[in-house]
């Protein structure tokens, strides 16, 4: 017999519910349960869409550069990462680049930023470690340069995932 099994008669406290069969584990019983006590079915529900492919995405245009999320923390995409002259303009001192691949994009200007590169791909089963030790060295240098001073710029290919997540970590560990 399988430990996780009832035998006989169980009731659900929650519900009221009386579940008699002759093996129940716990975990069907208390889905049944909530299924219940919500009044609609588990698997009626719209099954989650998971990542939306790039083909059904709009491209990130032109003008979608670089936007401001906290003083001294900026996110953008490529565009913002090759306008060298607006970055400078904001006085960003570091730039924080997660891409990789075929997106890869260059480091514009070494000569006049702090590059820190972390190689992921946007997609589904990439390293989560990597994602992890970006989303670490971004919140450490946003909580000391905010006592110095500095400005960061993170930015992906569009500026709305990988780069996103690296932000939202640093506001996380900031606040």
């Amino acid at each position: 017999m399988d430990r996780n099994a009832v035998h006989g008669s169980t009731q659900i406290v929650a519900t009221g519910l009386d579940i008699a069969d002759d093996e129940v584990t716990c975990k069907e019983k208390l889905a049944k349960s909530l299924e219940l006590a919500r009044g609609f079915y588990i698997n009626d529900l719209p099954k989650p869409v998971g990542f939306v492919p790039f083909s059904h995405q709009r491209p990130v245009q032109p003008n979608e550069k670089v936007f401001k999320v906290a003083p001294g923390l900026y996110i953008g995409s490529c565009y913002g990462a090759s306008d060298v002259g607006l970055l400078r303009g904001l006085g960003m001192t570091h730039v924080i680049n997660i891409t990789s691949g075929i997106g890869l994009e260059p480091n514009f200007g070494e000569a006049f930023f702090k590059y820190t590169n972390f190689p992921v791909m946007d997609k589904i089963g990439e390293n989560v470690n990597k994602i992890l030790d970006a989303m670490r060295f971004t919140a450490d240098l946003y909580l000391r340069l905010k006592g110095e001073g500095g400005n960061i710029f993170v930015h992906c290919s569009a500026g709305l995932c990988r780069s996103a997540s690296l932000v939202i970590a640093a506001l996380m560990r900031a606040n």
